[in-house]
């Protein structure tokens, strides 16, 4: 039995091809409870990386917590010293096999330098990888613009966001204001169907939410792309008193067809005002309605319909 990511259950053979019907029903008859746990765990888990999309401010990071330098150990090991082969006594009079063991044991000694000389030269750059990194995060500690924009890039390439996400940063000279543009996902990109499993049913049921749903799916998932954002901007610089940011989106001119961004929303977060958010219970926070707390440009109807709005500028 094989379960797709869409749900679906197939039923193949050991070459992979499917089996015929009545096989097909003896299976569900023998392992209908298994093959009835399979589905509802694959219904659960579709939908909860569906609404997972509106979660992603849970894993925002407290603006008080210490900021370490903490890099990734090396992870290899040297190579272990070769074993030597030894002649036995018996062996010592057979011809020529004291020069093979020689031979064999030169074959280990090489081989064992490679992996070493190999293992010496990676061990290397890693360390020189560190030094940079360190030097990396202390200029961005201080507050200098160049390291400070680096490492939050490297800081948030690392995040695995569910959708393609694409972060624009600029730091002021003195290190104190963040600028951040997110391209933001259209709401095109959002599922639009939940899974079911019907009582009687050996497949799942894909059903449409309808379109308010679908809007306020993505009314809470480019906000809380934007927190979650925000917040590992001031997690990571601690000389950044105020982020500035600005979500858009790529929508086609209903006059004239030409694809153009149009902001949705543009806030500017002051780090006292982020630090009033309760960082231990983030699944009670609705980002939508936490940015409200901010100076916030929005044009959003309750049901997730955006106009366009003009960003906050710099300065």
């Amino acid at each position: 039995m094989d379960l797709s990511d869409e749900g679906e259950m197939r039923y193949l053979d050991q070459a992979g091809n499917e089996v015929p019907a009545q096989i097909i029903a003896e299976a569900r008859r023998q392992q209908g409870d298994k093959i009835r746990q399979m589905l509802e765990t694959k219904c659960d888990e579709m939908n909860a990386n569906i609404t997972a999309l509106g979660q992603l401010h849970w894993d925002t990071p407290d603006p008080a917590a210490p900021v370490a330098f903490v890099p990734p150990a090396f992870a290899q090991t040297p190579p272990p010293e070769p074993e030597k082969a030894v002649v036995g006594f018996a062996e010592r009079l057979i011809p020529g096999r004291r020069q093979a063991v020689d031979g064999e044991n030169s074959r280990r000694r090489a081989e064992y330098e490679a992996q070493l000389s190999q293992f010496e030269k990676e061990k290397s750059a890693h360390d020189g990888w560190r030094v940079e990194k360190r030097i990396l995060f202390s200029g961005a500690i201080a507050g200098n613009p160049e390291p400070m924009q680096q490492l939050l890039e490297q800081r948030l390439g690392e995040i695995v966001w569910p959708k393609e996400t694409l972060i624009a940063i600029d730091v002021s000279p003195n290190g104190r204001v963040l600028f951040l543009d997110v391209d933001l996902p259209e709401v095109e990109d959002m599922p639009t169907k939940r899974a079911s499993l019907p009582a009687r049913s050996w497949e799942l049921a894909l059903r449409d939410v309808g379109e308010v749903a679908t809007r306020r799916l993505y009314q809470a998932h480019i906000h809380s792309l934007g927190f979650r954002v925000v917040g590992e901007a001031f997690a990571a610089l601690p000389t950044v008193h105020t982020v500035v940011v600005s979500g858009y989106s790529q929508r086609a001119d209903k006059a004239t067809g030409t694809v153009s961004d149009e902001y949705l929303y543009s806030a500017r977060i002051d780090r006292g005002q982020w630090s009033g958010i309760n960082f231990a219970a983030l699944d009670q926070v609705d980002p939508v309605e936490a940015f409200t707390r901010f100076e916030l440009r929005r044009n959003m109807t309750a049901t997730g319909v955006f106009k366009p709005v003009v960003p906050i500028p710099a300065g």
